[in-house]
């Protein structure tokens, strides 16, 4: 028992520094998590599918999102009871640990002085702190992404590299794979970065095969589902051309928002560092590791953005590029502060600075300048209207507006529920089809003016609740 107390306490001693930064970085999206509810669009559709997925359990096999941030959110939402709360807490719990690997690979690769810094400005990465907080699938994401990375590099410099380590990265990799796109990209330049190596090229093909696992499993599943074998990779590619129909977007503003990103988050000194300090290693051919995989991760957004502007540069997507950036930010910092009393110095005004300039970006969408979007009163009171009011017995048909129908539905508790969502954009017909689908009591959200749906007015609807933004009305069958 001594001796298990003695073990700890030399553990605790020999780590402190990165168990007061992981406590820090917990606290930090622990406050986050508790002062923000989900973000409409995105993480609210994916809270509504994952509380779908629970209620009714099935192999998911098809989508234009992966399916294994539903079975994790779906799983948790049996023991938190709604898939908010347990899509935050995987968010907060994923995105905490990942300062654990994160602290370890720029250990391995800089020095622990830099790991330390590093870890420390990923407390305050507004980007990352706000995914911690939602139901979004970059969380677990970066955390199983980093952990591979780790064990990828770790073999990679080895004296003696060991294929079965290469194979546990893989297997990391191809975990990540299986909760966003990104991860098939990153096994792909990981299996290349073997291939250019001589030492390790052996390991090449075994590592990308296992890397690549969940994209060979998601497209076995598309193509049972009757889709084709191109199908997983060209999903978004449709969504976006779809949204592109009824949106506006151009390389010009693209550009800007490339800019704009990054002065967000990390903002705007914490980005000039991290760019530097990538510079200075691709220069000096020191360190570059990650810097290469992280131009390696981002040119291919870049180009899709300027190409087909529909790809709009979206901060989420290049999350992983930012975190394998961030440790260039430290080393450009140790480079321009002497150690000791000048380096914390210098290291607290970059926190300081930082912090103040991602509150002030992001009070463009938070009233309380924290990296979430805050929902207006009027979608609050309408769904906490449906939820009081709702009978088990009647379908709910929300019309969508700027993707706040899945927020209606699923902060509603309605997930479980007969629910349908049809556009704002959609022509009355689509609305009168889901009316005559059955003879169930219908409860209509409605966000465009009556005047558009005129033909309500011969099925006798009753409006019940209203507010600036919405009427709910009721439709009874007549038979």
């Amino acid at each position: 028992m001594r001796s298990s107390k003695r073990t700890l306490k030399q553990f605790v001693d020999t780590n402190k520094d990165i168990i007061w930064v992981l406590t820090l970085s917990g606290g930090m999206r622990a406050l986050v998590c508790i002062l923000t509810n989900n973000v409409p669009g995105d993480a609210d559709d994916r809270a509504l599918i994952a509380g779908a997925w629970a209620a009714a359990p099935h192999l998911i096999r098809t989508g234009i999102w992966l399916p294994l941030h539903f079975y994790a959110t779906g799983l948790l939402t049996f023991v938190f009871g709604n898939p908010i709360t347990a899509g935050k807490v995987l968010s907060f719990l994923t995105g905490t640990l990942t300062t654990i690997p994160l602290f370890r690979l720029v250990q391995r690769l800089f020095d622990r002085q830099t790991a330390l810094i590093a870890a420390l400005y990923f407390a305050f990465f507004g980007n990352h702190v706000g995914l911690s907080s939602e139901v979004m699938s970059e969380a677990p994401f970066v955390l199983v992404a980093i952990w591979g990375l780790d064990v990828f590099f770790s073999e990679f410099h080895a004296d003696v590299p060991r294929l079965n380590r290469f194979l546990i990265s893989g297997m990391l990799i191809g975990v990540a794979g299986g909760f966003r796109q990104e991860g098939w990209q990153l096994a792909g330049i990981l299996g290349a970065y073997l291939v250019f190596a001589p030492k390790v090229r052996r390991y090449a093909i075994s590592f990308t095969v296992v890397g690549l696992s969940s994209y060979v499993l998601w497209t076995l599943l598309q193509v049972t589902a009757g889709y084709d074998l191109l199908f997983a990779i060209g999903i978004v590619g449709h969504a976006k051309s779809y949204e592109a129909l009824y949106a506006q977007f151009s390389p010009q503003e693209n550009v800007l928002r490339w800019v704009w990103i990054f002065v967000q988050s990390p903002g705007p000194v914490l980005s000039v560092l991290a760019f530097s300090g990538m510079y200075l290693a691709l220069r000096r051919r020191a360190n570059r590791d990650l810097a290469i995989v992280a131009a390696l991760l981002l040119s291919p957004y870049v180009i899709l953005s300027l190409v087909k502007p529909e790809w709009a540069p979206q901060s989420r997507y290049v999350v992983l590029f930012t975190t394998l950036i961030i440790p260039y930010a430290a080393a450009a910092t140790i480079l321009i502060a002497k150690r000791g009393y000048a380096l914390r110095l210098v290291v607290s005004v970059v926190l300081i600075i930082t912090i103040l300039s991602q509150a002030i970006a992001y009070h463009r969408k938070s009233r309380l300048f924290l990296p979430c979007q805050d929902y207006d009163a009027n979608d609050i009171a309408a769904w906490k209207w449906l939820s009081a009011n709702v009978e088990p017995t009647s379908e709910v048909i929300v019309e969508d507006v700027d993707w706040r129908g899945p927020s209606i539905i699923v902060h509603a508790g309605l997930y479980s529920h007969n629910n349908h969502i049809f556009f704002s954009f959609d022509k009355p017909e689509v609305l009168e089809r889901l009316l005559a689908a059955d003879s169930s009591t219908k409860l209509i959200v409605l966000h465009s003016p009556l005047s558009k749906w005129a033909f309500l007015k011969l099925l006798n609807a009753t409006t019940i609740f209203q507010n600036n933004d919405y009427k709910i009305l009721r439709v009874v069958p007549t038979f």
